[in-house]
């Protein structure tokens, strides 16, 4: 076996472990208008270059431009992602998959969040 073999195997066991990073989300794959399933994932913000009221901008004049993350999810809870579908993190935020990359025994998604930018 491999040491890629071996990092596949061992990403439940490491990064989803429960206690770690990992949270539970509700995944609802693009086009289907129900039927939500609880993933587990890991929700990484991607933090605005401007930073918007983060840097003592006024929050009315300089908002916030960018939200967005990066959602890790095992091989093992999705078996293929796409863009569009949605994931529900428990305070309501809703992101959207923007692009998706496959790593060793885990998907990375690029989303946004769905919602839109208001003054």
């Amino acid at each position: 076996m491999s040491l890629r073999d071996l990092v596949a195997a061992d990403v439940d066991t490491v990064f989803f472990e429960s206690g770690g990073w990992k949270e539970t989300v509700s995944y609802l794959p693009v086009g289907q208008a129900s039927g939500e399933t609880s993933v587990s994932a890991i929700v990484e913000d991607i933090q605005d270059p401007m930073g918007g009221a983060e840097k003592g901008f006024d929050a009315e004049l300089v908002p916030n431009l960018v939200n967005a993350a990066l959602i890790y999810v095992s091989e093992t809870e999705i078996a293929a992602p796409n863009y569009g579908d949605s994931f529900t993190q428990d305070n309501g935020t809703v992101w959207r998959t923007r692009q998706v990359s496959k790593q060793e025994g885990m998907f990375v998604l690029a989303c946004v969040a769905d919602e839109r930018m208001s003054r």
